[in-house]
């Protein structure tokens, strides 16, 4: 069970800040990079590109003011702006006292619009008490989002069901929070159906091993197997009609998987 935090404007932006903090213990972050229809956080950018060379994924997230179609295309037009690519975890933020006493038509509204436009990694992120009020109901969320709870001071959430828990919001200066199914830590493992890389230059090993082919098909292993944390310089070659990526290894020989779910992409 990794950990992770969560960043706003009033958090560093440095890779050096990140890193002081991957020390610390945390492996992950989930970035605000929206609010309702016309506030940006300006420290999203250095944010991201920090949390990416230091815990090598990130996560981005909104801050939910109840307009869904407008939000979410505020949202969207700025995922797009910052290069944010459909494998990141994206999660909406509900917990604003204006919100109606019951959002959960509205937050669904709001995660199909995203799903709509190709982003299945989401999540919904919300306290203990509207989500245990019925305020937010957890039984019709769709799109199978990850529930993130926010729920201090106690031995464990009080849900019915969650993915992550946010429990303090006090770790040295940041909300830190447990992911308890690799959904924040790293998401591009809980697509629905296998995603590759299309484009990159270098990828890190992020599964225990990885087998190294002779051939595109996979029928001849080399022998050889790349453990965790090895890092591999290797073009992605389209295999088959099914949006299949290889990836060539260009300092060896030999066609590893261009499945998301093994590899990070480094450049």
């Amino acid at each position: 069970m990794l950990k992770f935090g969560d960043f706003s404007v009033f958090q560093g932006t440095s890779q050096a800040y990140f890193q002081q903090l991957h020390n610390l213990g945390s492996r992950g972050a989930m970035v605000k990079l929206t609010e309702g229809i016309n506030y940006v956080n300006p420290s999203a950018g250095p944010q991201m590109r920090s949390a990416l060379k230091v815990f090598k994924v990130f996560g981005v997230y909104h801050y939910f003011l109840g307009m869904p179609v407008r939000e979410s295309k505020f949202f969207l037009h700025y995922l797009k702006a910052y290069g944010i690519d459909k494998t990141t975890r994206l999660a909406i933020d509900v917990e604003d006292q204006s919100l109606p006493a019951y959002p959960t038509s509205l937050i669904n509204k709001f995660l199909d619009e995203l799903y709509n436009a190709g982003y299945h990694n989401l999540a919904v992120y919300g306290s203990a008490y509207w989500m245990n009020s019925g305020k937010i109901n957890l039984k019709n969320i769709v799109h199978h989002a990850s529930i993130w709870v926010a729920d201090y001071g106690v031995a464990k959430p009080g849900v019915e069901r969650y993915n992550a828990w946010q429990y303090t919001d006090s770790w040295h200066g940041i909300d830190q929070s447990i992911d308890y199914s690799d959904h924040f830590t790293r998401p591009s493992e809980q697509m629905e159906k296998p995603t590759y890389w299309y484009k990159g230059k270098q990828f890190k090993i992020k599964s225990k091993s990885v087998k190294v082919y002779a051939d595109m098909q996979f029928k001849h292993w080399t022998g050889d197997t790349l453990d965790e944390g090895s890092v591999v310089a290797a073009k992605p070659v389209k295999f088959g009609k099914k949006g299949v990526y290889r990836l060539k290894r260009i300092d060896a020989f030999g066609y590893i998987s261009g499945n998301i779910a093994w590899t990070y992409r480094i450049k």
